[in-house]
């Protein structure tokens, strides 16, 4: 995701798909880091956002 707004409509998305049954039923505050989402459903482990990873990515390399 490119920022924490983007994870939460993701996740809104997941929650209310416009067919079906929801993709997942937890819900989380708006003011919550993605990192902090604890969704378990097949297929889907984390939502992160580009500047977490990128800094993951970066502080590993240092």
């Amino acid at each position: 995701m490119k920022n924490r707004e983007a994870a939460h409509e993701i996740l809104t998305a997941l929650n209310t798909p416009p067919d079906g049954e929801p993709r997942v039923t937890k819900t989380y505050g708006e003011q919550t880091w993605p990192a902090s989402f604890n969704i378990e459903q097949p297929g889907l482990t984390d939502i992160c956002t580009f500047q977490s990873v990128r800094d993951e990515y970066v502080l590993d390399e240092d």
